[in-house]
């Protein structure tokens, strides 16, 4: 094995990049929602760069497929999967790899869903569940409605919302975050601080929702015009002395910036040309989004996260699907087709651009000084998050994978099309 269970508590995922530690978010120890803490998709501990199938921790086998990441709350693991008809959630022992629970969620009360209309690329099961310390929530689409439900961990349904239906040439694909307001920005004594954050932008109409998390009753709703479906999770904007924010993106509207409490829009940088898939980056004091088509990024821009003003333009070499990542003042581009490019985060200029191969629609993350992403064939590969190109290896893991890995109590936890696996972490240096 390559780090001993005893180590394994040592290892949590640490505090996104621009975000200092007095206003860290509050489940930065978890990997409770796609990209885990905030969405920054950066975690600590010693990725190996290579290692094989002896080295896991556990491989678990799941009824159907799915394309959604896995969430992870100390010791419980969350993940999603299309079986036929049914829609499921599953609760794995992080530890083990035991199955403890899973549940088959209902998505339409008078029979099975509808089928969906579905691009090649996309899975019944898209979205990644947002766990905290006692729930759990998962969302489906069956292409008639979206619903949300929510559980406790020992798997009790506590509630389900439909929020109605969808229509969208490509299927469902955004996930539900969970935000805490602080108590300073809460607008009353009575406010719900407890938050389960949607963006719902279809083909027609679109907007974000922040429901109750206790109860699933809806809290605000931020209308804005659609001109497609766009497929970007929000991430939480944390600023010392500044009210807390999400920034979401779509094409019709381009990154917005919205008031977490109030749902409020406080910037937005305007129209893409493009649809947009990946999420928010934040990095260099910028917002990044970008947009594209046919499996190529059309256009990345950076905008002053104050005022939503547009710094930085990019037209070549863009990813359409992963998200960028940011680590060490720099910000990593992860190209669908496996060109990979750093810009130094504060001015946007190119640093380096190489081409690694494979095909990609999971996103990277950085764990400790490294950049790790799976290709879509299941081969994870390794880079170092420097200023200088270097490929450190790469795996096989013998199954294909379009999710994004999970980081948290010392183990990465990869979701391949059928399975998880996951394998332990050696403790990060210290420093």
């Amino acid at each position: 094995m390559l780090a001993a269970p005893l180590l394994l508590a040592a290892l949590a995922c640490v505090a996104p990049a621009d975000v200092p530690a007095d206003v860290r978010p509050v489940d930065a120890d978890q990997w409770a929602r796609f990209r885990g803490p905030d969405g920054a998709g950066v975690a600590a501990g010693t990725f190996p760069d290579t290692f094989t199938q002896a080295d896991f921790a556990w491989t678990t086998p799941l009824r159907g497929t799915g394309v959604s990441s896995p969430a992870v709350w100390g010791d419980a693991v969350f993940v999603t999967a299309g079986d036929g008809g049914k829609r499921l959630l599953y609760r794995v022992d992080a530890a083990t790899g035991q199955v403890v629970w899973v549940k088959d969620v209902t998505v339409n009360p008078d029979g099975p869903p509808a089928e969906p209309s579905l691009h090649a690329k996309n899975d019944p099961a898209s979205a990644t569940p947002a766990a905290d310390a006692s729930r759990v929530f998962a969302l489906f689409s069956d292409g008639e409605r979206i619903v949300l439900s929510a559980f406790t961990h020992a798997g009790e349904p506590l509630w389900r919302r439909d929020l109605g239906p969808f229509n969208g040439q490509h299927g469902h694909g955004t996930s539900p975050v969970r935000v805490d307001v602080p108590a300073e920005d809460a607008a009353g004594a009575g406010a719900v601080r407890e938050l389960l954050v949607l963006t719902n932008d279809q083909d027609e109409e679109g907007g974000v929702l922040a429901l109750d998390a206790r109860t699933g009753e809806p809290v605000w709703t931020a209308a804005r015009d659609s001109r497609e479906v766009a497929y970007a999770t929000p991430v939480v904007l944390r600023r010392p002395g500044q009210p807390l924010a999400l920034l979401t993106a779509s094409g019709a509207a381009g990154i917005v910036a919205l008031d977490a409490a109030t749902g409020a829009e406080l910037w937005r940088t305007g129209e893409f040309p493009a649809r947009v898939v990946a999420s928010p980056v934040i990095a260099g004091g910028k917002a990044w989004a970008q947009c594209g088509s046919g499996g190529a990024g059309k256009l990345l821009i950076g905008a002053d996260l104050a005022t939503g003003d547009v710094q930085v333009e990019h037209t070549r070499s863009l990813p359409y699907v992963p998200t960028p990542v940011a680590a060490n003042g720099l910000l990593f581009l992860w190209g669908d087709r496996g060109v990979v490019t750093a810009l130094n985060a504060a001015d946007g200029e190119v640093v380096w651009a190489e081409r690694v191969g494979g095909n990609y629609s999971g996103s990277p993350i950085v764990i400790g000084d490294k950049l790790v992403c799976v290709t879509e064939e299941g081969v994870v590969t390794v880079l170092a998050a420097d200023d200088e190109y270097r490929l450190l290896g790469k795996t096989e893991l013998g199954v294909a994978s379009s999710a994004t890995p999970a980081v948290s109590g010392g183990r990465v936890v990869f979701r391949l099309e059928d399975r998880l696996v996951c394998l332990p972490l050696s403790p990060a240096p210290a420093r």
